[in-house]
């Protein structure tokens, strides 16, 4: 099994300011980077993102694409990269609209047709960055919708019909599928795109850990027999003031994982400082547990690492 970590536009921020040694050090126990298409919770704001007609790029995505294309050439592009939208994109905010959100001139014919389309230009502007994408997701916790930062509602029918709509554009993309818990719906999630043929050759099942029991997915037959692989793409990062509490914890988590036949184990921000920033909703009550904390030392000009969290000692262990 292998271990990584979320690349947010937060982390990247940190990232961004650390010499080649230091980002280096921090990456060679990895080897999987997840990063998000435009916003996630995890950026300083809820900027717009794929527009193909236009090629506009925001300035913390292009940050974020840079550290990417910087990261994979100083570790020779070993690490697999994971991405998943949060939002839609901005040419296509929702289902319900028949027209696009900036130019009403242009009408969006097949809703799931131009986000495959999208989806694809994205995936062509980070290669054309040196930037290869192993999966995609089709979108981090689709039956979530909030406020509170990025996201967008997608059914597991919904799911299915873009699924089908992005193997017709491009056959060689593989998908991370579904991308949230392993409860009750996230399975049935799971078993519509099954019923729905809309797993391709080469996808995998993706799961998060934050509710739900990752023992319950057995229960979907591809799983079982082993036709369709295992990822968990986050896994809790909420503070744990007891070490040795979260040492446990978290060990228990990768072995959960283990057993179901998990590959790739990936844990949530890579770079944060100790008051999990910087983001758009910072404040006392959200605070996330990075793999690494860092600060800035305006002496020597870069971002140090200051403590390692327990996740990757639970990994190490197991």
């Amino acid at each position: 099994m292998k271990f990584g970590a979320m690349l947010s536009d937060s982390s990247a921020y940190w990232a961004d300011k650390m010499s080649d040694n230091t980002l280096l050090k921090h990456l060679e126990d990895l080897s999987i980077l997840r990063f998000s298409f435009g916003p996630s919770d995890f950026s300083q704001s809820d900027y717009k993102w794929g527009d193909r007609k236009k090629h506009l790029v925001a300035p913390e995505e292009q940050l974020k694409m840079n550290v990417l294309a910087r990261i994979t050439k100083l570790t020779n592009g070993r690490l697999m990269l994971v991405a998943a939208p949060w939002s839609p994109p901005r040419r296509l905010v929702n289902r319900s609209r028949s027209h696009t959100e900036d130019d009403l001139d242009e009408p969006v014919k097949n809703w799931n047709d131009h986000y495959a389309e999208v989806l694809c230009a994205w995936v062509d502007l980070y290669h054309n960055h040196g930037i290869d994408i192993d999966y995609l997701s089709l979108q981090n916790e689709p039956m979530l919708k909030t406020s509170d930062y990025p996201s967008n509602c997608m059914s597991a029918l919904e799911a299915a019909e873009l699924r089908k709509a992005l193997y017709r554009e491009n056959s060689n993309i593989k998908v991370a599928l579904y991308d949230h818990n392993p409860d009750s719906s996230g399975i049935e999630f799971v078993k519509t795109l099954i019923k729905e043929s809309a797993v391709a050759p080469g996808d995998i099942s993706a799961w998060h850990m934050y509710a739900g029991n990752i023992q319950d997915i057995m229960e979907i037959e591809s799983i079982k027999n082993g036709t369709l692989g295992v990822m968990v793409t986050e896994v809790d990062s909420s503070a744990h003031e007891d070490y040795d509490r979260a040492l446990r914890w978290h060990t228990e988590k990768v072995k959960a994982a283990q057993a179901v036949g998990c590959t790739h184990y990936m844990y949530h921000n890579l770079f944060l400082d100790k008051d999990g920033a910087p983001h758009m909703r910072q404040s006392e009550d959200y605070v996330s547990q990075p793999l690494f904390t860092v600060e800035y030392d305006p002496v020597i000009e870069e971002a140090v690492v200051t403590s390692t969290w327990a996740a990757m000692e639970a990994f190490k262990s197991v």
